[in-house]
């Protein structure tokens, strides 16, 4: 009898996930109970897009179906799709999560495609004027430029029967984009090698970073960047740009340059504000926020000058006794 109860339970709960779309009166294929359209979407010989378009011709602009435990709408109708991805972004920012592309939550390689929830929107945000009308006129004239010739190169390698792409010049083509990343944003700094960057000048234990960043501060002025292996770095030293991100704008401005040897950011507990990144940093920056104000700080003024005073004290006397300083 129990396990009939069990059985009986566990269907319910699978046929009323599979009827979310008919009891809310949208359209849409039904497909199979616990699967529902799964198999379909899946199928290697008619691609996905292709299907989901002759389903809009059955069903409609507006329908719905189920990919196993996950509900999917699709929407073809212009003017709704201008109020859900411009009007109101900022309440539907939950994007269909595709298995294959990775975690869009903690992969540090996800687009603003492939991902979902805050992260998409902080992303939205950004790249919100880089679509506007004006931006796309201005770049329309490149991209047209940039078409006609890649098919002019692949006219000419499919008349000449050479393949496309040859394997081998991908890794160099990708380490090359990755190093002249300030380059093509046209931002000054020290280049170093493609595949490498600055690596070796920032881990020079003669020299620590900071000195070189004060070297090439001088060099290349208050706002610059640089390549260390894959990953971009930019420096900023102007004060009124440092306090219109690290405090006017810190919502939007809350990743942090990765050190390995201070553990993982997302899920070491050690961790702390400086070397947070993410959710995790933003958490603390607006914990400690009142920490940092000018009332806090004048109230530890005097704390902190008697601790200087302290140490400094400290180190004068070994010195004069020539004691080690730990």
């Amino acid at each position: 009898m129990l396990l009939l109860l069990v059985f009986v339970a566990i269907s319910t709960y699978y046929i009323y996930h599979w009827t979310f779309w008919k009891r809310r009166g949208v359209p849409g294929p039904w497909g199979l109970p616990i699967f529902g359209k799964s198999g379909r979407m899946l199928d290697d010989r008619v691609a996905p897009p292709l299907v989901l378009q002759q389903w809009t011709q059955k069903y409609g602009k507006i329908y719905g179906f189920t990919e196993g435990m996950q509900k999917v709408m699709v929407i073809s109708d212009p003017n709704l799709v201008q109020e859900v991805f411009v009007k109101q972004y900022d309440n539907f920012y939950g994007r269909k999560h595709n298995p294959v592309q990775g975690d869009p939550d903690k992969d540090k390689d996800i687009h603003i495609v492939g991902a979902q929830g805050f992260r998409w929107k902080r992303l939205r945000s950004i790249t919100a004027p880089a679509f506007s009308n004006n931006s796309i006129k201005k770049v329309l004239a490149t991209m047209e430029d940039s078409t006609h010739e890649f098919m002019k190169h692949l006219e000419d390698k499919a008349g000449n029967g050479q393949p496309f792409f040859e394997n081998s010049r991908w890794p160099i083509w990708m380490f090359i984009w990755v190093w002249s990343y300030f380059i093509r944003k046209g931002i000054k700094g020290p280049r170093g090698f493609p595949g490498i960057g600055m690596l070796i000048q920032t881990i020079d234990h003669e020299n620590p970073p900071f000195l070189k960043y004060r070297e090439w501060t001088k060099q290349y002025g208050p706002v610059w960047g640089f390549t260390e292996g894959p990953q971009q770095t930019m420096v900023i030293s102007e004060p009124e740009m440092v306090n219109e991100i690290f405090n006017k704008q810190f919502d939007n401005f809350y990743g942090r340059k990765l050190r390995p040897i201070i553990g993982d950011p997302e899920k070491d507990k050690r961790v702390n504000l400086f070397a947070a990144q993410g959710k995790r940093w933003k958490r603390l920056r607006a914990m400690s926020s009142p920490s940092f104000s000018n009332n806090s700080l004048r109230k530890v003024k005097t704390t902190v000058q008697e601790c200087g005073s302290e140490i400094l004290w400290n180190i004068e006397k070994k010195v004069a006794s020539g004691e080690d300083i730990d």
